[in-house]
């Protein structure tokens, strides 16, 4: 089989020292919902603190998220190569939180009127940051001053593929709050690290 090569590209020397293996437990320490109107100028405590106060992001109630991955089918770019079809990642939410009276319920039907302008990003359980991959690339490159992408949203385009909807887990004898978003991306999704920031 013929190669085309491409410029620039290189693989990488493994992340492994001294061939030691760590190993690490993964997941989503708290989801967070940002509408994709509001412009943040950089990653500092301050800017999330005025778009919290502006009403523009806010923590999800606690609960639980679970991501798997598919990808369409292969797309034939040559006789020879196939590549992935297109990715999308599903977050499946629930939660056990919940109010007295109709507090939660008028919660949620805020946030499925939302549901166009939302965006969402997590906090892993190891700290760090899941965001937009502008934002994450900015950050991880240095954060040079001037160049922050202020014309992309701070969290992912999601799509709201289900409405909030209450349902009984009859294993636990507990009411709780599922909700799935679905993101499109054709990559790996990498994080950042932003210390010091508190939601």
């Amino acid at each position: 089989m013929s190669c085309e090569p491409c410029g620039g590209l290189t693989i990488p020397a493994s992340f492994e020292e001294n061939c030691n293996l760590i190993t690490k437990d993964c997941g989503i320490q708290r989801l967070y919902g940002a509408l994709c109107s509001y412009e943040f100028t950089d990653l500092e405590q301050e800017t999330f603190d005025a778009a919290i106060a502006a009403e523009a992001l806010a923590a999800f109630p606690i609960g639980n998220v679970t991501i798997t991955a598919a990808s369409g089918t292969a797309i034939k770019i040559s006789a020879c190569k196939e590549i992935p079809g297109r990715t999308t990642y599903t977050l499946a939410y629930s939660s056990v939180s919940m109010s007295e009276g109709i507090e939660m319920y008028t919660y949620w039907k805020n946030i499925f009127a939302a549901k166009v302008n939302l965006t969402i990003f997590w906090q892993g359980c190891d700290g760090l940051w899941f965001i937009n991959q502008e934002w994450a690339t900015w950050n991880n490159d240095g954060a040079s001053p001037g160049s922050a992408p202020t014309t992309e949203p701070i969290g992912f385009n999601a799509s709201m593929t289900t409405p909030p909807l209450l349902v009984r887990n009859d294993a636990n004898e507990l009411c709780e709050w599922q909700v799935t978003f679905t993101i499109k991306f054709d990559n790996v999704l990498v994080p950042t690290e932003i210390p010091g920031l508190v939601i």
